[in-house]
């Protein structure tokens, strides 16, 4: 094994990631809204560390960039099953080409393995090959295994006692560790690391190889990556550079302020809502110069159309070297009279690959085209639909919002939001969806709340839907988000690649609304339009809530009319709960003269759910 070549395109990547360690740090001390480290969901079959194996043997070379992989999972041609490294290309930076594998505590359902004790180490997530023909070959047939790692994430890098290991499988049915990387890393290069076979008890036709992480098993942390892993006879540990052109970070997004929007506000004015060009990231993995000429398509999925692309001839890309390509964008036109679109627009290069001095049997044309999707349907978004990361509201009775501002008046029928699992369990438990009016720039009347329990969803680009009762009125600019209620909070998933949501979320734990502005991403909750049909609130007609307390301020004694209440909770500013009532509540008032002057949070329990008042006390 010879020592790990450093691998990195970026030069402020130690910066970006000072920078992302300060937004955790800022939000933490804060005691409000925090930035926490988990991964999502992928859609997934088999058992953690089931050591299925569905492929036939595997033939030299072994090669997977994991640029073939679909759903989130590792190609069973390659890999066994149940291995719980989720295949992604949005968790990091710098990686050689597009997708990689990333290892942490979560299993292959995007669940973490230990949901009882936060602070618990274990072996975590492990990629095993399918079984490898090396039966008749010899040292002398110079074998080597190469891969590229990174430790750690965007935030979350694995500590001191945290580790990445890679194991042989010998002849004798035996396990070998034969390369160890300890946490912790200050850098957040890809280092490339060879790894010679050259003991005859692995020479056999059933050899296999494994990556098996150890770190937290409550959750995404610790994690690490790997990519690019090629396996061969013939090899040296010099053998460093493979021709090969390599698209990699994600596709940047086709529509300006939002991801994706309703397709009437988009027509109201294509040319803002249109972004300027589409830029795509292409890395020359050769220590030689190399050509490539590329292409833009743009298609509506539901209906066939086409839309003006782009393209450009032959363009240079020195040795090692990445580059940003543009393709400039027009509006999208003749899509008057449809209800939406449904936009695939792809970037693909015309490259030499699949002629491969380095790998021949192998063509690596299959990392130079990448996708994404804009969808003009009935919702709008800020995020990719991809969360690195979640946000929570660490403090009972703390309110969370996004600012939406739309070109024309509409009807919110409610949201679909990125609920995910972090240290505890808190599906079933209830949390408060809230949408406020707009004034001078923050959240001001309340115009609708509903309570609803919190459910997790089973695949990475699912979220959770949540209809209001009644669907509300907004003429241009509202904020729609949730009333954190329980002890344990809500984790809503946050898009750390996608800008549009920066600036616009605003937290309240007392009397007054704060921007956050350090959160430089976007939270997954997207506010879609009402269905056609739907019972609408205006905006101008009182709030119908479970209960209504009055006087507002109040001296003493607090009554109320709606429906009878089973019980109410009454919380202070800090989310301390101060009084629990469920006696005496069949008549219309209370006494609460005990209280000291401020305001103060009411839960009131009723047989359709729970809701949130605020009450101010005066002497």
């Amino acid at each position: 094994m010879n020592n790990p070549k450093d691998y990195n395109s970026k030069p402020n990547s130690f910066l970006y990631w000072l920078l992302s360690c300060a937004l955790l740090v800022a939000f933490t001390a804060k005691g409000q809204l925090r930035v926490v480290p988990l991964s999502v969901p992928v859609a997934t079959e088999g058992a953690e560390h089931s050591g299925m194996r569905v492929g036939a043997t595997v033939n030299l070379p072994f090669f997977d960039d994991f640029s073939t992989a679909t759903s989130g999972i590792p190609d069973a041609t390659y890999w066994e099953t149940g291995s719980g490294v989720s295949i992604n290309n949005t968790l990091t930076t710098g990686q050689p080409s597009l997708n990689l594998a990333t290892f942490d505590g979560l299993n292959s359902h995007g669940f973490p393995y230990n949901f009882i004790n936060p602070l618990y180490q274990d072996f975590t997530d492990t990629l095993t090959s399918q079984p490898i023909a090396l039966g008749g070959l010899s040292p002398a047939d110079s074998i080597y295994l190469s891969f590229f790692w990174q430790s750690g994430s965007l935030i979350e890098k694995p500590d001191s006692s945290d580790f990445l290991q890679l194991e042989f499988l010998g002849v004798d049915a035996q396990w070998e560790v034969v390369w160890k990387q300890t946490g912790y890393r200050v850098d957040s290069a890809f280092h490339q690391t060879f790894v010679a076979i050259k003991d005859p008890k692995y020479l056999h036709s059933g050899f296999q190889f494994r990556f098996q992480s150890y770190g937290r098993s409550s959750g995404a942390y610790d994690m690490w990556h790997v990519d690019y892993v090629f396996l061969n006879a013939g090899r040296n540990s010099s053998d460093r550079y493979i021709r090969d052109l390599a698209l990699t970070r994600p596709l940047s997004p086709l529509l300006k302020e939002f991801t994706n929007m309703p397709l009437g506000h988009y027509l109201t004015d294509p040319g803002r809502f249109t972004e300027e060009a589409v830029t795509a990231e292409i890395r020359n993995l050769y220590n030689n110069e190399n050509r490539t000429s590329f292409v833009l398509t743009l298609e509506d999925e539901l209906s066939g159309t086409s839309f003006v692309g782009g393209s450009e001839g032959s363009t240079y890309i020195g040795p090692l070297a990445t580059l940003d390509k543009s393709v400039k964008m027009s509006p999208l036109t003749g899509v008057e009279g449809l209800e939406s679109l449904r936009i695939r627009y792809k970037f693909m290069m015309q490259t030499t690959d699949n002629q491969n001095p380095s790998i021949p049997t192998i063509d690596l044309r299959r990392n130079d085209t990448l996708s994404a999707v804009a969808e003009l349907n009935d919702y709008f978004a800020y995020d990719d639909g991809t969360a690195e990361y979640g946000v929570q509201m660490n403090q009972k009775l703390g309110r969370t919002v996004v600012q939406y501002l739309l070109p024309k008046p509409d009807t919110i029928g409610g949201v679909r939001m990125s609920i995910l699992p972090f240290n505890n369990d808190i599906a079933g438990s209830s949390f408060t969806l809230q949408l406020w009016s707009n004034k001078q720039g923050k959240p001001d009347r309340l115009l609708a709340q509903q309570a609803f329990p919190a459910t997790y969803n089973s695949s990475r680009t699912e979220l959770s839907e949540f209809a209001f009762a009644r669907a509300v009125a907004v003429s241009d600019t509202f904020y729609v988000g949730w009333l954190q209620v329980s002890d344990n909070p809500l984790t809503i998933g946050y898009d750390l690649n996608t800008k549009y949501g920066a600036g616009k979320v605003h937290y309240s734990v007392g009397n007054s609304w704060t921007v956050a502005a350090n959160l430089r991403g976007s939270i997954m909750i997207r506010p879609f339009v009402a269905r056609a049909g739907a019972e609408v609130i205006t905006g101008t007609e009182p709030l119908l809530q479970q209960a209504f307390y009055y006087p507002n301020p109040f001296r003493g004694t607090v009554q109320w009319k709606g429906e009878a209440l089973k019980k109410i909770e009454v919380y202070d500013q800090s989310g301390r709960l101060l009084r629990e009532i469920t006696d005496g509540i069949q008549g219309d008032f209370i006494d609460l003269k005990e209280l000291t002057q401020g305001y103060y949070y009411f839960k009131t329990y009723t047989t359709k759910g729970s809701s949130v008042h605020r009450m101010l006390r005066l002497k």
